[in-house]
């Protein structure tokens, strides 16, 4: 099987998602987190496990950035973004997760 380079496979991606937004963190001890904030695949490619290759290419990227974790958010009514995360790998973290919001 052929390797392909980040920037391949970045390209091959792009042709599949609307957006992808990122962050990286850094922790006040100098340890870096990468928080994946949104991704979402275009509509004629959803529900086909390209999805779950993105969050599992996004996770191997954070990793060469040296981040020591990457997290994500999502509500539990999401169901497929939930079974994309997880057979991604992700473990969901805690049941009682609140976020709260500020606007201008």
């Amino acid at each position: 099987m052929e390797r392909l380079t980040l920037g391949e496979k970045l390209n091959g991606y792009l042709a599949l998602w609307k957006w992808v937004t990122i962050y990286v963190l850094n922790e006040p001890d100098g340890r870096k987190t990468f928080y994946l904030h949104a991704i979402d695949i275009m509509a004629g490619y959803q529900n086909l496990g390209y999805g779950t290759e993105l969050v599992r290419f996004v996770h191997a990227h954070s990793k060469s950035l040296g981040c020591r974790k990457m997290f994500l958010m999502t509500n539990t009514g999401n169901l497929s973004a939930c079974r994309c995360y997880e057979k991604a790998g992700g473990i969901s973290a805690a049941a009682d997760v609140v976020m709260y919001e500020y606007k201008k």
